[in-house]
């Protein structure tokens, strides 16, 4: 841990703590550098389904040795021996939970529950203000559900939340289509996630083989936007418990952003395939498609492209976006052009047998395609696509579909 200057340190968390001051029952700054015995300080919260006492120290550091350890034990013991500290009697104070808080300047191993100083206002909001709103909000969410709102009061909810909602769907447009092109895609806009691990997302997007989940977040407005660098932290934490790889994403309909994990919606598809290292079906065939009129068919992980009057037909189909297979038929004279075109390039790409073509390809973890007994990155690979298969079957297909336009 970096360590920082102690009386910078104690002034900005006093300063975070300053602004919130008036959500607490009780609030008092009662340490000093000189006096050991008691904490940085002491609050209280007595409302409604949330009494706590908290006991707050301030450590420049990045652990707590058995001196801090037994101080903070002695603050506990201090509190339970005589409640007036804290303004409370002691018939109260059995109605109270306490909490022992370490702040420290970056995450560090307290053995307490600790809150780094760039997550304090993020935590002092959680407990302190969107407790209450936490509450309004669900109560309200209840009564939608269960019809219970008059027709005005729906309507005035509805227009509210509108502007949100129609993010959310454009949004949920881009996730949809990912999950409708990537066979091992599958997108859950349930509460599940929230309820396991504690982080409450917009959408979670999986793909079983690769085993990656994508938490994604859809800020409402540009403060929401803004705050998203703050909840990166608590997320980063929460992630450790997931199985298999997780990245958090927001997808930003506002102005466009620098940071690394705030994407447009145009911009996310590519970002779930790079991470994902996965290529769907319909990609695979966009690089063999020919340059004439044709017919595409997609469904589950194939897809179909043909033209019936020149007799060409191609299909790509994969089960898990990692492993295709690519089949053309294709008419004679496509093939022949075909097949003078892979011996003067001199590169193996696939098997001609007559009038059919056949590729099998895997995508390897960095989108590396695998095939022919060669490995090159996405874009060889689709260079060379370009070089001997579409080089030698688009002039072919064209002059055929010419002569059948003239006819």
């Amino acid at each position: 841990m970096k360590k920082v200057n102690w009386d910078v340190f104690q002034r900005d968390v006093l300063d975070v703590f300053r602004q919130y001051e008036g959500y607490f029952d009780f609030f008092e700054r009662v340490g000093a550098l000189s006096e050991y015995s008691r904490p940085d300080c002491f609050a209280r919260i007595t409302r409604e389904g949330k009494k706590e006492i908290w006991i707050v120290d301030m450590k420049n550091k990045s652990s707590i040795d058995s001196e801090d350890a037994e101080r903070m034990e002695k603050y506990s013991d201090r509190i339970e021996s005589d409640p007036v500290d804290i303004g409370l009697n002691y018939s109260e104070l059995s109605e109270h939970s306490v909490r022992k808080i370490i702040v420290t300047p970056e995450t560090a191993d307290t053995g307490y529950e600790n809150v780094p100083l760039p997550e304090l206002h993020q935590f002092l909001q959680k407990e302190l203000i969107y407790t209450e709103t936490d509450k309004v909000v669900r109560d309200v969410a209840k009564l939608m559900n269960k019809g219970q709102l008059s027709q005005e009061q729906a309507r005035l909810l509805y227009r509210s939340v509108e502007q949100y909602q129609n993010g959310l769907n454009q949004i949920k447009t881009v996730l949809n289509q990912i999950e409708q092109l990537y066979v091992g895609a599958k997108v859950d806009y349930s509460n599940d996630f929230a309820e396991e691990y504690g982080v409450a997302v917009d959408a979670v997007i999986t793909h079983e083989k690769r085993r990656k989940t994508f938490l994604i977040d859809v800020p409402y407005n540009e403060a929401a936007l803004q705050e998203l660098e703050d909840k990166m932290n608590v997320v980063r934490d929460r992630l450790k418990q997931v199985e298999g790889e997780v990245f958090y994403a927001a997808v930003n309909r506002f102005e466009s952003s620098d940071s690394s994990f705030i994407y447009q919606p145009d911009e996310f598809e590519a970002e779930f395939q790079e991470d994902s290292n996965v290529v769907s079906a319909r990609q695979v065939a966009e690089l063999f498609e020919p340059k004439i009129p044709v017919e595409k068919h997609v469904d589950n992980g194939t897809v179909v492209v043909e033209n019936v009057d020149l007799g060409f037909r191609l299909k790509a189909t994969t089960e898990d976006d990692i492993k295709h297979r690519i089949e053309v038929r294709m008419p004679e004279k496509a093939a022949k052009r075909l097949s003078e075109t892979r011996i003067n390039a001199r590169k193996q790409l696939g098997e001609l047998n007559g009038r059919n073509f056949s590729l099998e390809i895997e995508i390897g973890e960095d989108l590396e395609v695998r095939h022919s007994g060669i490995t090159a990155d996405f874009k060889s690979f689709s260079s060379s696509v370009q070089t001997v298969f579409c080089s030698g079957v688009n002039p072919a297909l064209a002059k055929l579909n010419n002569g059948f336009n003239e006819t």
